[in-house]
Protein backbone atom coordinates (compact mmCIF):
# COMPACT_ATOMS: atom_id res chain seq x y z
CA UNK A 1 0.00 0.00 0.00
CA UNK A 2 0.57 3.54 -0.57
CA UNK A 3 0.65 6.61 1.32
CA UNK A 4 -1.83 8.18 -1.17
CA UNK A 5 -3.67 4.79 -0.24
CA UNK A 6 -4.12 5.56 3.37
CA UNK A 7 -4.80 9.16 2.35
CA UNK A 8 -7.93 7.48 0.30
CA UNK A 9 -8.91 5.51 3.35
CA UNK A 10 -8.97 7.79 6.56
CA UNK A 11 -11.64 10.46 7.49
CA UNK A 12 -9.46 14.17 5.89
CA UNK A 13 -9.09 15.25 9.58
CA UNK A 14 -6.97 12.25 10.22
CA UNK A 15 -3.01 13.44 11.99
CA UNK A 16 -0.36 11.34 9.42
CA UNK A 17 3.19 11.60 10.89
CA UNK A 18 5.39 10.25 7.78
CA UNK A 19 8.89 9.31 8.27
CA UNK A 20 11.75 7.32 7.59
CA UNK A 21 12.60 3.39 8.39
CA UNK A 22 15.70 5.63 10.13
CA UNK A 23 13.52 8.07 11.92
CA UNK A 24 14.18 11.38 9.65
CA UNK A 25 10.98 13.37 9.55
CA UNK A 26 9.63 13.90 6.40
CA UNK A 27 5.75 15.41 7.00
CA UNK A 28 2.92 15.81 9.63
CA UNK A 29 -0.68 17.14 8.84
CA UNK A 30 -4.08 16.37 8.67
CA UNK A 31 -4.48 13.83 5.88
CA UNK A 32 -6.26 16.46 3.61
CA UNK A 33 -3.77 19.25 4.26
CA UNK A 34 -0.58 16.97 3.28
CA UNK A 35 1.53 17.54 0.30
CA UNK A 36 1.13 14.96 -2.53
CA UNK A 37 5.42 14.55 -2.13
CA UNK A 38 5.15 11.32 -0.57
CA UNK A 39 2.16 10.04 -2.16
CA UNK A 40 3.67 7.67 -4.42
CA UNK A 41 6.35 6.00 -1.18
CA UNK A 42 5.25 2.55 -0.25
CA UNK A 43 4.23 1.52 3.41
CA UNK A 44 6.50 -0.20 5.19
CA UNK A 45 5.00 -0.32 8.55
CA UNK A 46 2.42 1.96 10.17
CA UNK A 47 0.53 2.11 13.85
CA UNK A 48 -1.48 4.67 15.76
CA UNK A 49 0.30 6.44 17.87
CA UNK A 50 -0.88 9.90 20.11
CA UNK A 51 1.08 12.78 19.69
CA UNK A 52 0.80 15.14 22.73
CA UNK A 53 2.52 18.20 20.87
CA UNK A 54 -0.08 18.47 18.77
CA UNK A 55 -3.03 17.07 21.34
CA UNK A 56 -4.32 14.54 19.19
CA UNK A 57 -3.84 11.20 17.98
CA UNK A 58 -2.76 9.93 14.72
CA UNK A 59 -1.23 7.10 12.44
CA UNK A 60 3.11 7.34 11.91
CA UNK A 61 3.51 5.59 8.88
CA UNK A 62 7.37 4.28 8.03
CA UNK A 63 8.23 5.08 4.48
Amino acid sequence: MTVYGIRKIVPEDTALWIQTESGKYCEANEAAYLSHKYDDKTVKRMYPEKYPALGCTGITIIV
